[in-house]
């Protein structure tokens, strides 16, 4: 999956954080096991688990490590992704008023 998403929104548009979870999505939920498995080794629940997948829940520094530890990549990649997914949300809803603050330039 190699969409990318753009760095402004036009009116109504939203990105979706479930871009990025990509296959894992599937691996989750779907394969062998599923959800109620996947949970269990997270230490979470089912439904905080959907949560996140449904974007009803941010990726939290723990939950990051938690899921790192899962799929062997370690937090930073989880946190990054959920930090960009969040600055792009930012940046669509305030950009028109990014626009209007100048740059403060060296003297």
């Amino acid at each position: 999956m190699n969409r990318r998403i753009p760095p402004r929104y036009g009116e109504g548009d939203r990105p979706r954080s479930g871009w990025w979870w990509g296959g894992l999505h599937y691996d989750l939920t779907r394969r062998r096991g599923g959800a109620e498995e996947r949970a269990e080794t997270l230490g979470i629940s089912r439904q905080t688990l959907y949560d996140i997948l449904n974007e009803k829940q941010p990726i939290s520094a723990q939950m990051a490590l938690r899921i790192g530890k899962m799929c062997g990549n370690g937090p930073d990649i989880w946190l990054n992704l959920q930090r960009t997914y969040d600055l792009r949300m930012a940046e669509a809803e305030i950009g028109d008023k990014l626009d209007a603050i100048p740059l403060l330039r060296a003297a």
